[in-house]
Protein backbone atom coordinates (compact mmCIF):
# COMPACT_ATOMS: atom_id res chain seq x y z
CA UNK A 1 0.00 0.00 0.00
CA UNK A 2 0.92 3.66 -0.48
CA UNK A 3 -1.06 6.24 1.49
CA UNK A 4 -3.62 3.53 2.26
CA UNK A 5 -4.15 2.66 -1.43
CA UNK A 6 -3.20 -0.49 -3.31
CA UNK A 7 -0.19 -0.50 -5.65
CA UNK A 8 1.47 -3.01 -7.97
CA UNK A 9 4.82 -4.32 -6.70
CA UNK A 10 7.59 -5.39 -9.05
CA UNK A 11 10.08 -7.88 -7.64
CA UNK A 12 13.06 -6.64 -9.66
CA UNK A 13 13.51 -10.11 -11.17
CA UNK A 14 10.94 -11.00 -13.80
CA UNK A 15 7.77 -8.91 -13.42
CA UNK A 16 6.67 -7.18 -16.62
CA UNK A 17 3.44 -5.72 -17.98
CA UNK A 18 3.20 -4.77 -21.65
CA UNK A 19 0.39 -2.95 -23.44
CA UNK A 20 -0.50 -3.30 -27.07
CA UNK A 21 1.18 -0.82 -29.40
CA UNK A 22 0.15 2.79 -28.87
CA UNK A 23 -0.63 5.08 -31.77
CA UNK A 24 2.31 7.31 -32.62
CA UNK A 25 0.01 10.27 -31.90
CA UNK A 26 -1.12 9.11 -28.47
CA UNK A 27 1.60 9.92 -25.96
CA UNK A 28 2.03 13.63 -25.26
CA UNK A 29 1.86 13.94 -21.45
CA UNK A 30 2.99 11.23 -19.04
CA UNK A 31 2.54 11.10 -15.25
CA UNK A 32 3.81 8.18 -13.18
CA UNK A 33 3.80 7.58 -9.43
CA UNK A 34 6.23 4.99 -8.15
CA UNK A 35 8.34 3.81 -5.25
CA UNK A 36 11.86 2.48 -5.71
CA UNK A 37 13.22 -0.32 -3.56
CA UNK A 38 16.35 -0.81 -5.62
CA UNK A 39 19.27 -2.47 -3.88
CA UNK A 40 22.40 -0.29 -3.76
CA UNK A 41 25.43 -1.22 -5.83
CA UNK A 42 23.45 -2.42 -8.84
CA UNK A 43 25.45 -1.13 -11.80
CA UNK A 44 22.73 -0.90 -14.40
CA UNK A 45 19.42 0.93 -14.63
CA UNK A 46 15.93 -0.27 -13.84
CA UNK A 47 12.93 0.65 -15.96
CA UNK A 48 9.66 1.75 -14.38
CA UNK A 49 7.77 2.89 -17.47
CA UNK A 50 8.87 3.19 -21.07
CA UNK A 51 8.02 3.07 -24.74
CA UNK A 52 11.19 1.62 -26.19
CA UNK A 53 12.80 -1.66 -27.14
CA UNK A 54 16.22 -3.11 -26.32
CA UNK A 55 17.79 -0.93 -29.04
CA UNK A 56 17.08 2.19 -26.99
CA UNK A 57 20.58 3.54 -27.51
CA UNK A 58 20.70 3.10 -31.28
CA UNK A 59 17.11 2.74 -32.45
CA UNK A 60 16.06 5.05 -35.28
CA UNK A 61 12.63 5.32 -33.70
CA UNK A 62 11.81 7.78 -30.97
CA UNK A 63 11.75 6.46 -27.43
CA UNK A 64 11.14 7.54 -23.85
CA UNK A 65 11.84 5.95 -20.50
CA UNK A 66 11.52 6.58 -16.76
CA UNK A 67 13.71 4.57 -14.40
CA UNK A 68 16.56 4.64 -11.94
CA UNK A 69 20.19 4.88 -12.90
CA UNK A 70 23.43 3.80 -11.29
CA UNK A 71 25.13 7.09 -12.09
CA UNK A 72 25.36 8.07 -8.43
CA UNK A 73 28.27 7.47 -6.10
CA UNK A 74 29.19 3.84 -5.68
CA UNK A 75 26.81 2.74 -8.41
CA UNK A 76 23.77 3.29 -6.19
CA UNK A 77 20.35 3.65 -7.78
CA UNK A 78 20.02 7.14 -6.36
CA UNK A 79 18.84 9.09 -9.38
CA UNK A 80 15.58 8.99 -11.25
CA UNK A 81 16.38 8.98 -14.94
CA UNK A 82 14.22 10.26 -17.76
CA UNK A 83 15.31 9.60 -21.35
CA UNK A 84 13.69 11.17 -24.40
CA UNK A 85 15.04 10.90 -27.93
CA UNK A 86 15.44 14.22 -29.69
CA UNK A 87 13.48 15.01 -32.84
CA UNK A 88 16.40 14.19 -35.13
CA UNK A 89 16.36 10.57 -33.87
CA UNK A 90 20.14 10.77 -33.46
CA UNK A 91 20.63 11.52 -29.77
CA UNK A 92 19.08 11.53 -26.33
CA UNK A 93 18.22 14.45 -24.14
CA UNK A 94 18.25 12.96 -20.68
CA UNK A 95 17.94 14.22 -17.15
CA UNK A 96 19.19 12.99 -13.83
CA UNK A 97 17.24 14.44 -10.92
CA UNK A 98 19.64 16.83 -9.25
CA UNK A 99 19.08 15.51 -5.73
CA UNK A 100 18.87 11.88 -4.75
CA UNK A 101 15.31 10.67 -4.40
CA UNK A 102 14.58 8.58 -1.35
CA UNK A 103 14.33 4.82 -1.67
CA UNK A 104 11.03 3.52 -0.25
CA UNK A 105 9.39 6.94 -0.70
CA UNK A 106 6.75 7.64 -3.32
CA UNK A 107 7.62 10.06 -6.14
CA UNK A 108 5.82 11.65 -9.07
CA UNK A 109 7.61 12.01 -12.38
CA UNK A 110 6.01 13.80 -15.30
CA UNK A 111 6.93 14.75 -18.85
CA UNK A 112 5.00 17.11 -21.12
CA UNK A 113 5.80 17.02 -24.83
CA UNK A 114 5.09 20.59 -25.90
CA UNK A 115 7.76 20.91 -28.59
CA UNK A 116 10.71 21.51 -26.28
CA UNK A 117 9.87 19.12 -23.46
CA UNK A 118 9.05 19.78 -19.81
CA UNK A 119 10.27 17.30 -17.20
CA UNK A 120 9.11 17.55 -13.58
CA UNK A 121 9.78 15.69 -10.34
CA UNK A 122 7.34 15.87 -7.41
CA UNK A 123 5.73 18.93 -8.97
CA UNK A 124 8.98 20.83 -9.53
CA UNK A 125 10.42 21.59 -12.97
CA UNK A 126 13.88 20.22 -13.72
CA UNK A 127 16.37 21.39 -16.31
CA UNK A 128 16.05 18.92 -19.13
CA UNK A 129 18.05 20.09 -22.12
CA UNK A 130 17.88 22.25 -25.19
CA UNK A 131 17.10 19.85 -28.03
CA UNK A 132 13.58 19.53 -29.35
CA UNK A 133 12.10 16.47 -27.71
CA UNK A 134 9.09 14.39 -28.48
CA UNK A 135 7.58 11.06 -27.52
CA UNK A 136 5.80 9.84 -30.62
CA UNK A 137 7.04 6.29 -30.95
CA UNK A 138 4.44 3.75 -32.06
CA UNK A 139 5.32 0.88 -29.74
CA UNK A 140 3.90 -0.91 -26.76
CA UNK A 141 4.38 0.58 -23.31
CA UNK A 142 6.44 -1.45 -20.88
CA UNK A 143 5.61 -1.29 -17.17
CA UNK A 144 8.09 -2.58 -14.54
CA UNK A 145 10.62 -3.46 -17.24
CA UNK A 146 11.78 -2.56 -20.73
CA UNK A 147 10.01 -4.67 -23.37
CA UNK A 148 11.79 -6.11 -26.36
CA UNK A 149 9.27 -7.45 -28.86
CA UNK A 150 7.60 -9.60 -26.25
CA UNK A 151 10.75 -10.55 -24.36
CA UNK A 152 13.29 -8.63 -22.30
CA UNK A 153 16.57 -6.88 -23.06
CA UNK A 154 19.93 -8.42 -22.28
CA UNK A 155 20.41 -6.45 -19.07
CA UNK A 156 17.01 -7.49 -17.66
CA UNK A 157 16.26 -4.05 -16.30
CA UNK A 158 13.33 -4.96 -14.06
CA UNK A 159 11.88 -2.46 -11.58
CA UNK A 160 12.29 -3.37 -7.91
CA UNK A 161 9.54 -1.42 -6.21
CA UNK A 162 6.01 -0.19 -6.65
CA UNK A 163 4.02 1.50 -9.36
CA UNK A 164 0.98 3.31 -8.04
CA UNK A 165 -0.56 5.17 -10.96
CA UNK A 166 0.05 6.04 -14.60
CA UNK A 167 -1.80 8.78 -16.48
CA UNK A 168 -1.12 9.34 -20.18
CA UNK A 169 -2.74 12.07 -22.28
CA UNK A 170 -2.73 12.39 -26.07
CA UNK A 171 -2.13 16.14 -25.82
CA UNK A 172 0.48 18.40 -24.27
CA UNK A 173 -1.32 19.68 -21.20
CA UNK A 174 -1.41 23.37 -20.44
CA UNK A 175 0.33 24.55 -17.29
CA UNK A 176 -3.03 24.85 -15.57
CA UNK A 177 -4.11 21.31 -16.47
CA UNK A 178 -0.69 19.86 -15.70
CA UNK A 179 -0.73 21.49 -12.27
CA UNK A 180 -4.20 20.10 -11.60
CA UNK A 181 -3.09 16.55 -12.44
CA UNK A 182 0.09 16.87 -10.38
CA UNK A 183 -1.75 18.25 -7.36
CA UNK A 184 -4.29 15.44 -7.61
CA UNK A 185 -1.59 12.76 -7.71
CA UNK A 186 0.57 14.34 -5.00
CA UNK A 187 -2.40 14.52 -2.63
CA UNK A 188 -3.82 11.09 -3.53
CA UNK A 189 -0.55 9.27 -2.92
CA UNK A 190 0.68 11.36 0.02
CA UNK A 191 3.75 12.78 -1.70
CA UNK A 192 5.28 15.89 -0.16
Amino acid sequence: EQNGLDVIRGDGTDDLLVTSAFSSDLVRSVFVVGVSQETPQVDTFACLLCQADSALGSDGDDAWLFGTTASGSGGNHDRLRCIIRDSSDTAFVQDFVDTAFVTDSAFLASYINNGTGVYRYNGTAKTFGTATQHITVSKEVGILAQPNTGSNPANLNFWDGDIAEIIIYNSALSDTDREAVENYLLAKWGIS
